[in-house]
């Protein structure tokens, strides 16, 4: 049985391990050669494998930063633009109406009401935009029924009176 020093000497050395970084590399017959680092020295050799990369001619891109997410419905197109009505703010129920270059949905079978998802990324000087087809985000865009909404206006009289 473990004393109570004993244990506690076992968790800090699992914490440890939690916050530390394993490398594994294969030796040419296959085998496995195992090191732990902590999280400074494993920044450290990465930063040095991106500058020995750069340094041969690889180009380093780094993962672009998602800034924006849009649901967006298809209200028209035409040969060059496709208007979406897009939600900006789910919570306040803001929509915009936003025009894109048509090549954006290049392989898409454009159809008015279809649904798409707007993924904006910002990128070193510039902004990437990523575009997928969601049928799913129709409850983003909620009918209107006129109806039900106009039919006590005064706008609209019943012919049968």
């Amino acid at each position: 049985m473990s004393t109570k020093q004993e244990q506690e000497e076992q968790e800090k050395i699992e914490c440890a391990l939690l916050d530390a970084v394993w490398i594994t590399r294969w030796t040419d017959n296959k085998q496995a050669l195992f090191a732990i680092l902590e999280p400074e020295e494993a920044e450290l050799s990465v930063k040095n494998i991106f500058s020995e990369l750069n340094n041969i001619g690889y180009e380093i891109k780094m993962k672009p930063n998602n800034i924006e997410n849009y649901s967006g419905k298809v209200i028209e197109f035409d040969d060059n633009i496709v208007k979406l009505e897009c939600l900006i703010d789910k919570d306040n129920h803001i929509y915009e109406e936003r025009v894109f270059n048509k090549s954006l949905f290049k392989n898409y079978d454009l159809q008015t009401d279809k649904y798409f998802l707007l993924q904006i990324f910002e990128i070193e000087n510039g902004i990437s935009i990523q575009i997928y087809s969601k049928p799913e985000l129709e409850s983003d865009f909620p009918q209107l029924n006129f109806v039900k909404e106009f039919s006590g206006s005064k706008i609209f009289k019943n012919k049968n009176k």
